[in-house]
């Protein structure tokens, strides 16, 4: 169950999960709880035989929301229901337990850089995982202490599991050539290209990038940021872009198809993020090869050791982000030393596979103790 199926971080790694079993070891149905506003990962599913229930409802004061969700639960007679995302980890554990079925539930996010609205939610979210949740995994082991600390849940109740990729589909075609790439961009083939794949949403720092840009004017004129993404402050960062030093080096690509090309035209990933849980983009970039510049928040730094796979500057710093940028850019071959590695334990580490693997285990682990319980009564 998750909040929605558009194209971003958390929802496809949900798709990434379905698709890593086959039928013989794990079947699943999907429960969508809104439309997805943009491009939508439901017609993927389908071609993929998975079943998505769509189950849109007015917000969590719906009481009729949660009497839909019980009796569909009810139809599907599941093993066990896994939630995603805030509104899916509220009413999933919910209509689970009077459904009569276990839950699971994953925190996406650490979530500290919320307002009130956001905040009350997130301790109603809290509520429901520690009363009502077998367990919560979290994306990464470093974000253990702070969601137990932000969402108040015991930390016996939570299981580190990474996001991971499909490193299949993060190959490039045959015959990719990074030039023709660039040049189908429109981008200047001798000037350095940074990428950053992201919701435009202020969890995602993007203004503290457009900060950095200015600051770098000087020392790399040419530099290009290429923003992959939509989302709700676009049209606030694309006046902030205009208004900026760097207006002509700043281009909205959009939602795309092809970010594993777009990343491996670039020469770094830079992902400014507030919040983050373990960055779905991050990995995808590593798995091509490209040095990456992110901010220590969430997972990252599971993967990312400085002086060793890339760099890694404090969350909202714009002037940090600017000084790790610019030694980025000025030594690539240290940066090529740090992809190597960093590409390395993408491979191993934050693969599906691997990831399917840990999954299966904790689904099994809880469904014999539900059982086991239900023997009991």
């Amino acid at each position: 169950m998750i909040d929605d199926l558009r194209a971003a971080g958390a929802q496809r790694v949900v798709v990434e999960e379905v698709l890593a079993f086959t039928p013989d070891r794990l079947q699943f149905d999907i429960i969508t709880l809104a439309d997805s506003p943009g491009t939508s990962l439901a017609p993927e599913c389908a071609r993929h035989g998975i079943r998505v229930w769509r189950l849109p409802g007015r917000g969590l004061s719906d009481p009729r929301r949660l009497v839909v969700l019980i009796r569909a639960i009810r139809r599907a007679r599941p093993d066990l229901v896994h939630s995603q995302l805030e509104y899916a980890n509220i009413l999933g554990p919910l209509a689970a337990s009077l459904a009569g079925r276990p839950s699971v539930a994953s925190l996406q996010n650490v979530a500290v850089h919320q307002d009130r609205a956001a905040t009350l939610k997130r301790l109603l979210e809290g509520l429901v995982l520690r009363t009502l949740a077998s367990r919560v995994i979290v994306v990464a082991s470093s974000t253990v202490e702070e969601s137990s600390r932000n969402f108040h849940l015991p930390k016996r109740a939570l299981v580190a599991i990474p996001n991971a990729i499909n490193i299949d589909r993060a190959r490039l075609p045959d015959g990719f050539d990074r030039a023709v790439k660039r040049q189908h961009l429109g981008f200047d083939g001798t000037a350095p290209v940074l990428c950053t794949v992201a919701r435009l949403h202020p969890d995602k720092g993007h203004r503290f990038l457009f900060e950095a840009a200015e600051q770098l004017t000087d020392r790399f004129p040419k530099a290009i940021f290429a923003i992959v993404g939509r989302g709700a402050e676009e049209q606030a960062l694309r006046a902030q872009a205009a208004a900026s030093s760097a207006a002509q080096r700043i281009h909205f690509l959009g939602e795309r198809s092809d970010v594993p090309e777009i990343l491996a035209a670039s020469d770094l990933f830079v992902l400014p993020s507030l919040n983050e849980g373990l960055s779905i983009a991050m990995l995808e970039a590593m798995a091509v090869g490209v040095p990456v510049v992110v901010t220590d928040v969430g997972g990252a730094s599971d993967i990312l050791s400085p002086g060793q796979t890339g760099w890694l500057v404090p969350s909202g710093d714009p002037t940090a982000l600017a000084d790790a940028i610019g030694d980025a850019l000025s030594h690539p071959e240290r940066g090529r030393a740090y992809a190597e590695r960093a590409r390395a334990i993408v491979q191993t580490d934050f693969s599906i596979e691997t990831h399917a693997r840990r999954l299966e285990a904790l689904y099994r682990q809880v469904i014999a103790e539900s059982s086991k319980r239900s023997g009991a009564r």
